[in-house]
């Protein structure tokens, strides 16, 4: 609860999250992998939300295990549309440096990652209803489990 008061007062854009149960979620992943162990936020404090700038996301590290991310941290984009979800690429294609980002209890981290990107939207001049996931692997007992995270936001032109 403590965390929501202080999302309000600094203006972060939290908006309610779906599971895998939901026939409209564009990624199949296990519940219990999305929106757990890591979390992104789209704060209003650093973006405009407007389809000719960048979007800035804050990811939050919330686990015990390592959890790897390719140099782009598996970001996808998708579109809401009437027919389903539409996957928009991002600009440019290439992320620096070419290393995975890994994020561990062993390791000293900032509190948040940022993650910066443009979408490749069509046509700057109107609405898009986005839903933006960071994907990686969790090492977990050995094991390698996928997760994500993700948040929905709207740019205007």
């Amino acid at each position: 609860m403590i965390f929501l008061i202080s999302a309000v007062l600094l203006g972060i854009v939290l908006i309610p999250s779906c599971t895998v149960a939901d026939v409209n979620n564009p990624i199949p992943i296990e519940e219990e992998y999305v929106n757990q162990q890591i979390l992104i936020r789209a704060p209003a404090y650093v973006n405009k939300f407007n389809t000719r700038d960048a979007v800035i996301l804050e990811l939050k590290y919330n686990s015990t295990n390592e959890i790897v991310f390719p140099n782009d941290y598996g970001l996808r984009i998708f579109e809401k549309t009437a027919d389903g979800w539409t996957e928009i690429k991002e600009i440019p294609t290439e992320t620096f440096p070419p290393d995975d980002i890994i994020l561990s209890p062993l390791k000293e981290m900032p509190a948040v990652q940022t993650v910066m990107f443009f979408p490749n939207l069509p046509d700057l001049g109107r609405k898009y209803s986005l839903r933006i996931y960071v994907i990686g692997q969790m090492n977990s007992n050995g094991k390698k489990i996928e997760i994500a995270a993700f948040v929905d936001i709207v740019l205007q032109p």
